[in-house]
C-alpha cells in the first residue's frame, strides 16, 4: 500500500509540472480529461473490466471501483442494481459518481460555453483533484478517506478441520497460525467442524460448521482514528464477542445486510434464504434491504420474509460456550431468587399524596420508595460476586472492563443517600387537557427539607455542569425562574413536600396553590375508587380514568359505534402489584357505570370451566374461557353490521335462503359458548395443538362441518386444486373424524366427546387428552396450576391463560439430541428447570372485568435470568447509556 502511494505522489508531481509548463489547447484538455479518468478508474482503483463480475463488493471502495463499467454502460444484472441502491443511500460514494460524470459531460458539449466547476477553477484544478483522488486509491467511508488492508488473524481453538482458501486451493491451519489474510482469501471450517479465532483486537470468532469468511481493516487517514474491523460472511453461522472498539466500528458483511457494533457479543447466521443477527449481550446496528435496526439484547432481525425468528438461545445452541451459558442462567436465577427477597416494599393503606394531586388527574401512579430495599438488593448482588467465580468473570468482562462499576457504585450511593429521604412513596400524576394528557406532576415526602436541599444544590451543580446549561431547576420563592428552553425538569420545595415537573409555570401554580386548594379531585368517583383501593392495602398502583378521557373527546366521530359495542360504559383502569409468598401477583380491574353490555359483556360471567379438563399437567399453554350465549352473540353481532349496511338484512336473508342454512340455529346455536385452546406435547416435528369446544347439539353441528366442508371444497376445485376431503371412521362405539387438504396433506382430526368437540393434529393426542380426563391427570389439578390460583373466595372464572416455557425447550432437547451434543441437551436441561410459569385468571362480573395474573419468582427472579442470560444478556453501563441517551433524544425532538 505504501509503495501504491507512493508511485501515486510521484505520478501526481509529474502531472502537475507538466502542467504548470504546457498550456494546451481545449480538445486536447478534454482527450486528457478523458484518458487520465479511463486509466485511474480502470487501473490505480483496481478494478479490471474483465475481473468486475468476479470480485467481492465489500466496501465503498469496491462500489466505487464499479463506476467506470457503470458509466460506460457495462454493468449488468444485480450488481447494477445493487450499485444504484447503494448510490442512493451513500452520500460519498454518490459525490464520487458525480465527480465521476463531470468530465463526460464536458466532452458531451464540447464546442459549447462551460459552466461547470471546471471552468470556473480551471481545468488544471480538475484534472489535478481527479488524479490526486483516484491515484491514493482512497475510498471515502463516513466522510473520511480510508483504505483497506487485509485482516490479521490469531487462530485459538479448532474442533475438526479449518482451511485457509484462495485462487491457488485450500491450505489446512493449526492452532497458534498468525497471518493477515490476503484480499480474496476466506477462512473455511469443514463439516462437523469449530473454530475459534482471535483479531487483532482481541475480538474473538466462533465459527460453526461449513462457515466461511473473510476479514479486512480499515484504516482511516483523514482524520486518523481506531481502525475498523471488517468481516464478510459468505455463509454459516458465526458467534462474534467484540471488544471494545474506541471510536472505530466492527462490521459484519453479508450479501444482503451489514451489521456494525462498537462492542457486544453477537451472532449472525447466513445462508440461502438470508441472514438472521441475534444480540446476546450490548448493541448492534443492522442496515438492510433499506431498513436500518437496532438491536438490544434478546433482539432479533431477519432479511428475508421467509426467514423466521427463533429463540437466541437456539440460535447459538452449537457454541463452545453453551456450558458456560448454562451455569450462568443457574447462577443469575439463583442470585434473582435471593435478590427478590430484599425487595419487599410495605403495603401502604393511606396516602396524604392522593388528595393533593390537580383536580384535572386522569392518570394517578403511586410507587413505592424501595430505595432501602435496592441498596439491600445491591449488598447481595456483591456478596455474590465475591463467592461465585462464574458471576465475576460476568461482572469483569462486561462492566468493570467499560469502568461502569464505579458508576453504578455511584448510582447505589445516591439512590439510597435521597431515597432515605423520600416517604414511602412517591405519586405521580397527569392532567387532561382539552383533548390530550397534560404534563406530569411528581409528589413526595421529605423527611428533612434542608438537609434535602443541601443534597440537591451539589448534585443540580453537577447535573447542569454535564449537560452544559440549566438541564434541572430548583425554584425558589421570590426569584423568577429562568424558563429556559433546555430545562428538562423544575423542582419546588413546599415544607416537606417536593413538587416536580417539565413546566416551570405549572410547578409554581400547584405549589402556590396548596394552602387554598379545593375538593375538586377529592370529589370524583376516580377518587373514591383510589381511596378504595389504599383502604385494602396497596404496593404499586395504577389508575385511568377512561370515563372522563372518554368524556372529553365530545362528537367525534365512531362514538356510536363505541356506544353500540358497550366500550363508552367504561369507568376506571386500577392496576395493582403485589407479592403474594413467593410469587408475584398483579391485577387490573375495569369498571363499568352500568351493567356490561354489547362486546364488552360477551365475555360471560365465572362458571366452571370442563374444557381445561381435556388438558394434560404437560401443557406449556392453554387457554380457556366462557362466552354468552352464542344465538344471542350472533344477533348482536348482526344488529351491529346492520347499523353500518342498511343491505345487510336483506343479503344474509338472501344468503340463508339460497344455502339452505340458518347461521344462527345452525353454527351458533349447537355451540355451548366455551373454548379451550392449548400446547400439549411435543412442538417438533409437529405442533401438538389441541382445539376444545363445548356443544350441545353435536348431530347438527356435524351437519353444518359436512355443508361447509363441501362448499370450501367446491371453492378450491374451481380455482383447479384438488380440494378438501371429510372422512369418517367408526371405533367402538365412537365416530372419529378427519378433515384433509388433497393438495397438502395436512390436516386435523376431532372426535365428540360428552358435550364438547376435541380436535387434533392426530387421533393418538385426540385419545391421550380423552384419557386424561377420565383419570382426573389434568392441568388445572396440577400442584404448579393450582400453586399459581389467585387467593379468593371465587370457586370460579370467566377466562384462564396457562403459560410454562419449560416443558417447549425440554420437548426441544429431546428433539435436538439427534443432532446435538451433550452440553447442549444440558443447557435445555437447564432452561427447563430454570423458566417459570404464570397463570392470568379473567372474572367478567356484572360491572366490571377484573384481570389476575401470577407468576412465579418476582421482580428479579422472574426477570434477572432473562434479562443477563441467552436471550438478554447487557452490560448494565450500556443499559444505562441507552436509556440516557433516549431520554435526551426524546427531549430534544420535543423542545424540552
Amino acid at each position: 500500500m505504501t509503495r501504491q502511494i507512493d508511485d501515486g505522489d510521484r505520478m501526481l508531481d509529474r502531472v502537475l509540472d507538466e502542467i504548470r509548463r504546457d498550456t494546451p489547447d481545449e480538445p486536447t484538455e478534454l482527450s486528457i480529461t478523458r484518458r487520465v479518468w479511463e486509466r485511474v478508474g480502470a487501473e490505480l482503483a483496481g478494478i479490471e473490466r474483465g475481473d468486475i463480475a468476479n470480485r467481492k463488493i465489500r466496501s465503498c471502495a469496491d462500489f466505487q471501483g464499479l463506476l467506470p463499467a457503470y458509466a460506460d454502460g457495462a454493468l449488468t444484472g444485480p450488481r447494477r442494481l445493487l450499485l444504484e441502491d447503494h448510490l442512493g443511500e451513500c452520500v460519498p460514494c454518490r459525490r464520487a459518481w458525480n465527480e465521476r460524470r463531470r468530465p463526460r459531460r464536458l466532452l458531451a458539449s464540447e464546442g459549447a460555453e462551460r459552466s461547470g466547476w471546471a471552468s470556473r477553477l480551471g481545468w488544471r484544478t480538475a484534472v489535478a483533484a481527479i488524479i490526486a483522488l483516484a491515484v491514493i486509491g482512497l475510498s471515502v467511508q463516513t466522510d473520511v478517506f480510508s483504505f483497506t488492508t487485509g485482516g490479521f488473524v490469531r487462530v485459538k481453538e479448532i474442533e475438526g478441520e479449518l482451511f485457509r482458501v484462495g485462487a491457488n486451493g485450500s491450505v489446512p491451519l493449526a492452532v497458534g497460525d498468525e497471518f493477515v489474510l490476503d484480499d480474496g482469501d476466506e477462512i473455511l471450517t469443514a463439516k462437523g467442524s469449530r473454530a475459534v479465532l482471535e483479531l487483532r483486537d482481541e475480538t474473538r470468532l466462533e465459527m460453526n460448521q461449513r462457515s466461511q469468511l473473510s476479514l479486512g481493516e480499515r484504516r482511516h487517514l483523514l482524520p486518523w482514528r481506531e481502525t475498523d474491523g471488517i468481516v464478510g460472511l459468505d455463509r454459516g453461522n458465526v458467534i462474534i464477542e467484540a471488544v471494545d472498539q474506541g471510536s472505530g466500528h466492527l462490521y459484519v458483511d453479508t450479501d444482503d445486510c451489514r451489521v456494525a457494533v462498537t462492542g457486544t457479543v453477537f451472532a449472525v447466521n447466513h445462508g440461502m434464504k438470508g441472514s438472521r443477527v441475534s444480540v446476546i449481550e450490548g448493541a448492534v446496528e443492522v442496515d438492510h434491504g433499506g431498513r436500518h435496526d437496532v438491536l438490544l439484547p434478546g433482539d432479533q432481525t431477519t432479511t428475508h420474509p421467509s426467514l423466521s425468528k427463533i429463540p437466541v438461545e437456539d440460535e447459538i445452541a452449537w457454541s463452545r460456550n453453551v456450558a458456560r451459558y448454562r451455569d450462568l442462567l443457574g447462577e443469575m436465577r439463583a442470585l434473582g431468587r435471593e435478590m427478590d427477597a430484599a425487595i419487599a416494599p410495605d403495603v401502604r393503606y393511606a396516602s396524604d399524596l392522593l388528595d393533593l394531586v390537580p383536580a384535572d388527574t386522569v392518570v394517578y401512579a403511586a410507587l413505592p420508595n424501595l430505595s432501602g430495599d435496592l441498596g439491600h438488593a445491591y449488598d447481595i448482588f456483591q456478596q455474590r460476586l465475591a463467592t461465585s467465580d462464574l458471576l465475576r468473570e460476568w461482572w469483569d468482562s462486561t462492566v468493570v472492563r467499560q469502568g461502569a462499576n464505579d458508576e453504578i457504585d455511584m448510582l447505589i450511593d445516591k439512590i439510597r443517600a435521597y431515597g432515605s429521604q423520600l416517604g414511602d412513596e412517591v405519586v405521580v400524576a397527569l392532567p387532561w387537557n382539552d383533548a390530550s394528557l397534560g404534563e406530569p406532576v411528581l409528589l413526595a415526602r421529605i423527611a428533612d427539607p434542608e438537609r434535602f436541599r443541601s443534597l440537591l444544590a451539589n448534585e443540580l451543580d453537577e447535573i447542569n455542569r454535564h449537560e452544559g446549561g440549566p438541564f434541572v431547576e430548583l425554584l425558589d420563592d421570590g426569584v423568577v425562574d429562568s424558563d429556559d428552553a433546555d430545562t428538562a425538569l423544575y423542582l419546588s420545595i413546599r415544607d416537606n413536600l417536593l413538587v416536580a415537573g417539565p413546566e416551570s409555570a405549572e410547578v409554581r401554580a400547584f405549589t402556590a396553590g396548596l394552602d387554598g386548594a379545593d375538593a375538586g379531585f377529592r370529589s370524583t368517583s376516580f377518587h373514591a375508587r383510589l381511596r378504595q383501593r389504599y383502604d385494602e392495602g396497596v404496593e404499586w398502583l395504577l389508575g385511568v380514568d377512561l370515563e372522563r378521557m372518554l368524556d372529553a373527546r365530545g362528537d367525534e366521530q365512531g362514538l356510536d359505534t363505541l356506544d353500540r359495542l358497550g366500550l363508552l360504559d367504561v369507568q376506571h383502569l386500577i392496576v395493582e402489584q403485589e407479592r403474594r409468598g413467593e410469587n408475584t401477583q398483579n391485577q387490573a380491574v375495569l369498571t363499568f357505570d352500568q351493567d356490561r353490555r354489547g362486546v364488552a359483556a360477551w365475555l360471560a360471567q365465572p362458571a366452571p370451566m370442563g374444557s381445561l379438563e381435556y388438558v394434560s399437567p404437560d401443557a406449556h399453554f392453554a387457554a380457556g374461557f366462557v362466552m354468552k350465549d352464542m344465538g344471542e352473540l350472533v344477533d348482536e353481532m348482526f344488529e351491529l353490521i346492520a347499523s353500518a349496511d342498511d343491505d345487510f338484512e336483506e343479503h344474509i336473508a338472501r344468503f340463508e335462503r339460497e344455502q339452505g342454512i340458518d347461521v344462527r340455529r345452525d353454527f351458533a346455536t349447537p355451540l355451548g359458548g366455551e373454548f379451550a385452546i392449548a400446547v400439549d406435547g411435543p412442538v417438533l416435528p409437529k405442533p401438538s395443538v389441541l382445539f376444545i369446544v363445548q356443544v350441545y347439539d353435536a348431530p347438527r353441528l356435524q351437519q353444518t362441518i359436512e355443508w361447509t366442508v363441501r362448499q370450501l371444497h367446491q371453492i378450491i376445485v374451481d380455482e383447479g386444486r384438488r380440494g378438501l376431503e371429510l372422512r369418517s371412521e367408526t371405533i367402538g362405539d365412537r365416530a372419529y373424524h378427519r378433515l384433509e387438504s388433497l393438495d397438502t396433506g395436512l390436516g386435523a382430526d376431532y372426535v365428540f366427546d360428552e358435550g364438547y368437540l376435541i380436535a387434533a393434529p392426530s387421533r393418538v393426542l385426540l385419545d391421550r387428552s380423552m384419557q386424561n380426563r377420565r383419570a382426573g391427570t389434568t392441568l388445572s389439578r396440577s400442584p404448579r396450576f393450582q400453586a399459581l390460583l389467585p387467593e379468593d373466595g371465587r370457586v370460579n372464572f370467566s377466562a384462564a391463560v396457562f403459560q410454562h416455557l419449560g416443558p417447549v425447550l425440554g420437548r426441544l432437547g429431546d428433539f435436538a439430541r439427534t443432532f446435538t451434543n451433550p452440553q447442549q441437551q444440558q443447557l435445555a436441561e437447564a432452561l427447563t428447570e430454570e423458566t417459570g410459569a404464570s397463570l392470568t385468571l379473567a372474572y367478567g362480573d356484572r360491572d366490571r372485568i377484573v384481570l389476575v395474573g401470577t407468576s412465579e419468582g418476582g421482580l428479579f427472579g422472574a426477570s434477572l435470568g432473562s434479562l443477563l442470560s441467552l436471550d438478554g444478556m447487557m452490560g448494565i453501563q450500556q443499559a444505562l447509556t441507552h436509556t440516557v441517551e433516549t431520554e435526551v433524544s426524546a427531549g430534544e425532538e420535543n423542545g424540552s
